[in-house]
């Protein structure tokens, strides 16, 4: 339980960190959307936010790690816990005769770790240039571009399980699958990830860069506060049935409540027109859902996460 004292608490282990009371939480989000925290404090290492984690754990003190800040929806109503800010950023690279293993901590920018294997001529990762968000956050949602998931490359994460633990978990311990990890289930603190990739043509690895981003420019709402696709795509009978036609077919592109508008240019993004509240978007990702179900006969799935 969060209490008075467990910012003393806090304070008296950790002197160079600094704790914040009720800190906004919206500059840090995608949507730009968010009340405050109760604590807000940054991890500006591995260290810190090992160290942070297994002291929580240990305490008993409610805390949520907050990565780049995207495919996350926080409630205006703010976070009662302490919410660690994740700001580690290193990258090793160790080269092997075909490839290399590399291992970045968690809140480093995808992007940045994207950028790296590609000047490294390191195949695999280059289809997730553009992605919004951290390396956590990719693990934690296994993020997909297309048919591409970032677990299809991952070797084993580092982490720290529920019991204040350090912990290594093997790629066939996650649990992956679309849009899924173990972690979605566990909340356990992903602290770095190490990933094996192939040594191939830099041009050609370059160029189907190029082509993810473009496709991200063209299709997206790029620009516009949001926090990425709002619905995971549906599966029947082993064929993808994309959200975003659904919705479009369902006539709700431009549909608004409040300040929260379903994207005239992808039909499963909601953007933030300026104003919206976390109340919006929820009333409006609960009517496309309705809607949607009612026109198709099926239920989409949030691929955003509500944090409150």
């Amino acid at each position: 339980m969060l209490t008075r004292g467990s910012v003393s608490k806090l304070q008296l282990e950790f002197p160079k960190i600094e704790f914040k009371l009720d800190h906004l939480l919206a500059p840090y989000t995608y949507f730009k959307i968010g009340g405050p925290a109760k604590i807000f404090a940054e991890a500006r290492n591995k260290e810190e936010l090992k160290n942070l984690a297994v002291f929580c754990a240990k305490q008993e003190i409610p805390f949520i790690v907050l990565g780049g800040g995207s495919n996350v929806l926080v409630s205006d109503k703010g976070i009662d816990k302490l919410v660690i800010k994740n700001s580690t950023k290193q990258l090793n690279l160790h080269k092997h005769e075909n490839g290399a293993v590399v291992q970045a901590e968690s809140g480093l920018s995808v992007n940045i770790l994207v950028r790296k294997t590609i000047d490294e001529s390191l195949e695999g990762l280059e289809f997730f240039m553009g992605l919004p968000g951290t390396v956590g956050g990719a693990v934690y949602n296994n993020a997909h571009f297309t048919d591409q998931l970032i677990g299809d490359h991952l070797i084993d994460v580092e982490i720290v399980d529920n019991n204040g633990e350090m912990r290594i978990l093997k790629k066939e311990e996650l649990e992956f699958s679309y849009d899924y990890s173990r972690f979605q289930k566990t909340q356990e603190v992903v602290l770095s990830a190490s990933f094996f990739l192939r040594f191939g043509d830099k041009k050609l690895i370059e160029e189907r860069a190029l082509v993810a981003t473009k496709k991200r420019a063209t299709t997206q709402p790029i620009g516009q506060p949001s926090s990425g696709c709002m619905f995971q795509n549906h599966y029947r009978n082993g064929e993808v049935i994309f959200a975003g036609k659904l919705i479009d077919q369902a006539g709700l592109k431009g549909t608004k409540i409040g300040d929260a508008m379903v994207s005239d240019k992808h039909a499963n993004f909601i953007v933030n027109l300026g104003k919206a509240t976390s109340e919006d978007v929820d009333l409006l990702a609960d009517k496309v859902q309705d809607i949607v179900q009612k026109k198709f006969g099926i239920k989409l799935k949030r691929e955003v996460f509500s944090i409150s």
